[in-house]
């Protein structure tokens, strides 16, 4: 039996392999992420706009 976990945004139960929260709250924040990279605007977008350009000037330095 799989251990049941309480999604911290939802409040729903559910059990399985997840690790953070339930499938619905994930889908959901799965769109929003894509949502704001589409867009480019946001603060996903932006975390992952400085994590391109730190790892692009790392990859050059060498």
């Amino acid at each position: 039996m799989k251990k049941k976990k309480k999604c911290p945004n939802c409040g729903r139960e559910f059990e399985g392999k997840r690790k953070y929260c339930c499938y619905g709250c994930s889908v959901t924040a799965t769109v929003e992420a894509n949502k704001q990279l589409k867009d480019k605007e946001g603060p996903i977008y932006e975390k992952w706009k400085t994590n391109l350009e730190a790892s692009l000037n790392k990859l050059f330095r060498s």
